[in-house]
């Protein structure tokens, strides 16, 4: 059976407008910009950039963004963010975490609307909710094997399309002559999020960007913008690391504690899918032929070791579970039609695709032979040996499909690997992001006068590392509801402010300004854990 390339899974998912000067303690005096000039600032990123918050871009939550902070900071003129509307995205909110693998949530789903016209300015906030770094450029983006992932016109329209169309217009053009159409002499970029975080997200079902086309890319980025205004400053920033997002962190711990307390003393470990790999030592990738991968419980608070992202929540909920136990039918049914969905999209696209009718209409059997084969042709692909072949080393590691078999508790009935990233996919993870982050640094230190270093990376480590950050007296922890928001990938309001006076930071100590810092405690909570929004 052929299978498309790369499974594109799904990931998980009122404050008050004030002025800048409740913000921070500025006075009417003139800045001292030093050698930077901020008439013109725009901002090129990602759904960071937006304002993205709680798995949704709303109005709200754009106000709060660390380049509209930035912006009345420098006191530009004029800094515009896309209308979109209501916002877009099925925004998370939480109103109790009594019990973090169930939470009482709320889904309010919003619509931008009818996209509207340009202004005549054009938007300065360039943050597009899924950007890649090769969007920047309108490149074509590959993998770490060389192959292509996307072009820029696939992207453009494919089902991410709206967000670069609320931002950019409906033109085709990129991100670079956009921004040149506009003339800056301030520019904060900070791009290439998205190039690992797929991956992590997916639980390693998503690729990554090449490392070395990312460091290629990066150093063409660069080098357009400064090249387009001979007195062009720019502050850049690095990518955090995947141990930084309680994504990532959350659920382990708590998972470790519930599943301890709840199994038999004998389950010591929980099983998962796990993906094929050929070793590459370079990107921190061994080589792993099982379809499968036992997690002990005791590993489940380890970062190094395991990490049971968010979006795993709901299925930690059906560990146990088995077709042979008529109680256990609702649960059962959830587990088939996840695999169900996955196939679908394993396929799609590919000459033996499966469409939705069809596995929808399938009974665990046939389901069961239906992801052996699936799973015998993903070895074929990744080992490129011949079906005979992959059937028999399967055979011989003891592959098999049966939702008999208690769900997550043994290897024929595990749980799915787009919840879990095992200990391979960890490592694989940091080192791609340290390749890319020293492609990073090697770009801002050959310019580095007219760059501001800010080492994103470093300052997620080093809260996580102290378990807190506090500022004007406001203590965030990087969790859910505090330091970040409820998707546990996006900061929240007052995380926005942590991250620009780090910015702010930088930029004062390399051009010789006196940008003054966000009074973070001024700055609304937005959404908080035991509020019910209306």
């Amino acid at each position: 059976m052929k299978i498309s390339k790369y499974l594109l899974l799904a990931v998980l998912f009122s404050p008050l407008f004030t002025s800048c000067a409740d913000y921070n303690e500025q006075s009417v005096d003139a800045l001292e910009t030093g050698t930077a000039d901020f008439t013109k600032y725009v901002a090129v990123g990602n759904s960071l950039a937006a304002g993205f918050q709680s798995n949704a871009l709303y109005p709200e939550g754009q106000a709060y963004s660390y380049p509209n902070f930035l912006a009345q900071t420098f006191r530009v003129s004029s800094f515009a963010q896309p209308a979109i509307g209501n916002g877009y995205g099925d925004r998370v909110d939480i109103a109790d975490l009594s019990n973090p693998l169930a939470p009482v949530t709320t889904i309010t789903s919003l619509s931008p609307g009818v996209l509207p016209t340009q202004p005549a300015g054009g938007y300065q906030n360039l943050g597009i909710p899924g950007a890649i770094l090769d969007d920047y450029l309108g490149g074509v983006r590959s993998d770490a094997g060389g192959n292509t992932v996307d072009t820029y016109l696939q992207r453009l329209t494919g089902s991410n399309g709206p967000a670069y169309a609320y931002v950019l217009g409906t033109s085709g053009k990129t991100i670079s002559a956009y921004l040149k159409e506009q003339n800056p002499t301030f520019v904060s970029f900070w791009l290439g999020n998205n190039d690992i975080l797929g991956y992590v997200t997916s639980g390693g079902l998503r690729p990554f960007t090449s490392p070395t086309a990312f460091a290629a890319s990066y150093a063409s980025s660069i080098s357009d913008i400064l090249s387009s205004n001979a007195n062009m400053k720019m502050a850049v920033a690095n990518i955090p690391g995947v141990t930084s997002i309680p994504f990532a962190t959350y659920v382990g711990p708590i998972a470790k504690q519930l599943l301890t307390a709840s199994l038999p003393a004998s389950v010591t470990s929980i099983y998962a899918s796990a993906t094929f790999y050929n070793g590459v030592a370079q990107l921190g990738m061994a080589e792993n032929k099982f379809p499968y991968a036992g997690i002990p419980l005791a590993n489940l608070d380890k970062p190094d070791s395991a990490m049971v992202l968010i979006t795993g929540q709901a299925a930690l909920g059906w560990i146990g579970a088995s077709s042979a136990v008529p109680g256990d039918a609702a649960k059962v049914t959830a587990i088939t039609n996840y695999w169900k969905g996955f196939i679908v999209a394993a396929t799609a696209g590919t000459a033996n695709a499966i469409p939705a009718s069809v596995a929808g209409a399938m009974d665990n059997a046939t389901l069961a032979a239906t992801m052996k084969q699936l799973i015998t042709g993903l070895y074929m692909q990744t080992f490129l040996v011949d079906a005979p072949t992959a059937s028999a080393a399967l055979t011989a590691r003891g592959f098999d499909v049966n939702f008999a078999q208690p769900f997550g508790l043994h290897p024929h009935n595990p749980i799915p690997n787009q919840f879990i990233l095992d200990k391979n996919e960890i490592s694989i993870a940091k080192t791609v992001t340290g390749l890319f982050n020293g492609a990073i640094s090697q770009v801002v230190a050959a310019n580095t006068a007219k760059i501001a270093f800010v080492d994103m990376n470093s300052i997620f480590k080093d809260i996580v590392t102290a378990g807190s950050v506090t500022a004007n007296g406001v203590t965030l922890r990087p969790a859910l509801g505090s330091l970040f928001s409820f998707d546990g990938v996006h900061p929240s309001n007052r995380g926005h402010g942590i991250l620009t006076n780090e910015i702010i930071k930088a930029i004062n100590a390399k051009f010789n300004s006196n940008l003054p810092p966000l009074m973070i405690s001024r700055i609304p909570l937005g959404y908080t854990v035991n509020q019910n929004p209306s």
